[in-house]
């Protein structure tokens, strides 16, 4: 131990949060803590190049905000949607307003960015209670603030990455976020997955909120498809692709049913796997 620091601090430390007292005053590793998932594993999602989508018109997009009071967080919008032919959910959009900045502002600018896609409709986290649902509507938007605790967003967006179901733009802070996540168990507290100590998680967060609302939700715009039809050569066969992406990730589909396996025992059986289909399904 530190011979700086009192025994009695240390002590009380110690009974407050063993791992971590340990880890600060006896130099020894945490064997609470790892990391949320491996950097390799987010990169395969990445379209590297591709730093924003712009509007199909086939295609209903989701738009999920992470909200800040403007002095230290960052504000940040993340519009996705779900490209069911090819069974993944593709990110379009990632706009972060850095601190200082005016949230009023940060609201105007974001629901032009939404009409941009077409969306009327925005899931927020519960960050100022009514206000942003105010500023919104101010500016033609419906704000809802019904997003699920990050860290259950975290848990749904795991199985995404890992099974490479979800496309991820070129872009350093939110890929960086994601894998400087950690998953941290504590006296009472069960496990938690949040950013390190000091650190930021705003843009991996609203991408994790993206993503679950996409899950939810049909993937196409019915106006967008009226006079459109696929030619022969686009005609995708969903147990086929859904096959060769299992095999592609896992090595084989009794691969990816341990992994459910491995999950369902880790998080609870309300994680959603993607490659069992999308629109809301619950393994």
């Amino acid at each position: 131990m530190d011979p700086s620091v009192p025994q009695s601090f240390i002590d009380q430390h110690i009974a407050e949060d063993a791992a971590r007292a340990s880890a600060e005053y006896g130099r020894l590793f945490r064997s609470d803590v790892e990391f949320y998932v491996n950097r390799e594993i987010v990169e395969k999602c990445v379209i590297y190049g591709l730093h924003e989508r712009p509007r199909d018109r086939r295609f209903r997009y989701s738009g999920f905000a992470d909200m800040s009071g403007g002095s230290r967080d960052s504000a940040v919008l993340c519009i996705a949607h779900n490209d069911r032919p090819r069974q993944l959910i593709s990110i379009d959009l990632i706009r972060e307003i850095r601190s200082p900045h005016s949230p009023e502002q940060a609201c105007e600018e974001f629901s032009k960015l939404l009409k941009a896609y077409g969306v009327s409709k925005l899931v927020t986290d519960k960050y100022g209670l009514q206000w942003p649902v105010e500023q919104y509507r101010r500016f033609g938007i419906t704000a809802e603030q019904s997003a699920e605790p990050k860290g259950s967003l975290y848990v749904e967006l795991l199985p995404y990455l890992n099974s490479a179901r979800v496309e991820l733009l070129d872009e350093q802070r939110g890929i960086n976020q994601i894998c400087s996540l950690e998953r941290r168990t504590g006296r009472g507290r069960g496990e938690i997955i949040d950013h390190p100590p000091n650190g930021f998680d705003d843009v991996a967060n609203a991408i994790a909120g993206a993503v679950s609302l996409c899950a939810k939700r049909s993937g196409y715009h019915l106006e967008g498809l009226a006079g459109w039809e696929a030619e022969e050569d686009e005609v995708v066969d969903i147990n086929e692709e859904r096959r060769k992406r299992i095999i592609k990730v896992f090595g084989s589909e009794a691969a990816a049913e341990a992994y459910k396996a491995h999950m369902r025992a880790q998080y609870g059986r309300s994680v959603s796997f993607p490659w069992d289909g999308f629109g809301g399904y619950r393994s």
